[in-house]
């Protein structure tokens, strides 16, 4: 997380930090809590998943659009499973997600909440390889992130950039 003059802030307190941001910025109109309610939910799903290996978040994007993905090296998901993903309840049925539990409601919501957004969420996963969730949004210019920015600036609000040193 970051602020407009790219001094970063430590997301888990929202104090500012000494470390530099990575440009370029990338702008996307959403409520922040609701994106980190999204990327936590998809990372803490890959984490519960992968017993041994790696978890990893990507950021990139284009004039187009954000794109933030989470990998993991985790068992994968059954092919007739991923159509069902992000449907209400649905839970992949299998003797680790038994284990691990939960209510199916997760990627559910976050579908809902990447739509609001005009976005696109999906997953490509391979059995035995592991798993890549990716979240696509719309990205906006800087000129329209400084206008919102302004208007949200006078209303009490604020937009943060994210940010990434890979881009396109």
């Amino acid at each position: 997380m970051g602020t407009a003059d790219g001094q970063s802030v430590n997301a888990a307190t929202g104090q500012a930090g000494s470390t530099k941001m990575i440009k370029p910025f990338y702008y996307v109109n959403a409520d922040p809590e609701r994106l980190r309610e999204v990327i936590t939910n998809i990372f803490d799903n890959a984490v519960k998943y992968t017993e041994s290996g790696s978890v990893t978040l990507g950021l990139t994007g284009n004039n187009e659009v954000v794109q933030i993905s989470v990998r993991d090296t985790g068992p994968g998901i059954p092919a007739e499973d991923i159509p069902h993903l992000f449907q209400k309840f649905y839970r992949v049925d299998s003797s680790s997600t038994r284990t691990i539990g939960g209510t199916g409601l997760g990627l559910f919501i976050c579908r809902k909440i990447v739509e609001l957004y005009d976005g696109r969420i999906w997953v490509e996963s391979e059995l035995g390889k592991g798993s890549t969730f990716y979240v696509n949004l719309p990205r906006l210019t800087s000129e329209k992130a400084k206008q919102l920015q302004a208007i949200e600036a006078a209303s009490g609000n604020t937009l943060a950039p994210l940010s990434s040193a890979g881009a396109p």
